[in-house]
């Protein structure tokens, strides 16, 4: 059963809405049913259901398969590395999962990146949602604060198609090492590349640029898409994250950034603006 009241979360009731922000990124299937049909709802997925006239129904709870249980969409905590992430529809319109590899706890516990915030899985089912496939298409990637994971870039590599190349960032070598072979665990080292970069600074960014798998004699030229999650927490940190953007990026340069709603944030944007960057949501 789910504690969302969905009925009142649609309405638009404000204690709902708020408690329940991440609702508005379900991916959501539609049918009425009739006398003598049956529904049936995968494991993992959630069932809401309104009667339109007096009927009777009657629910009946299969065993989960040990796959089903393993592809549960659960809440990450440290315990659960080795696991699969949910099931995610490749550019091929074939569904697979990412491993989320094991890990040494005290690497977990030393550095902010080692953990999974909810705002990668958020941006990673964002970009599987179609207005962004065209995009990531046949693009040039870069997810900045990737961490040991780098979830919404392996999904953008996923998303995109053979020819979308991915460059997942952090800046503290433990984790790249760890995002490197997470990237080899998941099959896409064809696609992805692991690098440390340190936000904003001008030789690093512009390495970044040159290594970044052109060819010989190629020009640097700014990424085509560039990806952040949970990166605006600390007003400490943001402009050099802007430093970053300005550095990467140009006008044809789609940015997407998700971020948790907490207490820092609004400070983070209000830096952000009086740089001139404005982000929509």
């Amino acid at each position: 059963c789910s504690r969302v009241d969905l009925s009142e979360w649609l309405k638009g009731t404000s204690a709902e809405v708020y408690r329940w922000p991440n609702v508005r990124h379900s991916f959501c299937l539609e049918a009425t049913l009739h006398p003598g049909d049956v529904a049936y709802v995968p494991a993992g997925y959630w069932c809401h259901q309104t009667s339109l006239s007096a009927s009777i129904s009657c629910v009946h709870p299969f065993e989960r398969s040990a796959l089903e249980q393993r592809m549960q969409p659960q809440p990450w905590t440290h315990a659960q590395w080795g696991r699969l992430s949910e099931p995610i529809f490749n550019s091929d319109g074939q569904c697979r999962s990412l491993l989320l590899p094991s890990v040494d706890r005290p690497l977990l516990e030393k550095l902010l990146g080692g953990g999974v915030w909810p705002a990668a899985f958020v941006l990673g089912n964002e970009l599987q949602t179609a207005p962004w496939r065209p995009v990531l298409r046949d693009a040039r990637i870069l997810e900045l604060g990737a961490g040991l994971l780098g979830y919404p870039g392996l999904v953008a590599a996923l998303c995109g198609s053979s020819r979308t190349s991915v460059t997942l960032t952090d800046k503290h070598p433990d984790l790249v090492r760890e995002l490197a072979r997470n990237v080899r665990s998941n099959g896409l080292g064809a696609q992805c590349r692991a690098a440390v970069y340190s936000w904003g600074e001008p030789a690093a960014s512009a390495e970044l640029l040159l290594d970044d798998g052109e060819g010989a004699g190629e020009a640097p030229r700014p990424f085509d898409v560039i990806l952040a999650a949970d990166c605006l927490y600390s007003d400490g940190t943001t402009g050099f994250f802007l430093d970053a953007l300005e550095q990467l990026s140009d006008a044809s340069t789609t940015i997407l950034v998700s971020a948790e709603e907490r207490w820092s944030l609004r400070e983070c944007l209000e830096i952000a603006a009086d740089r001139g960057w404005h982000f929509r949501k």
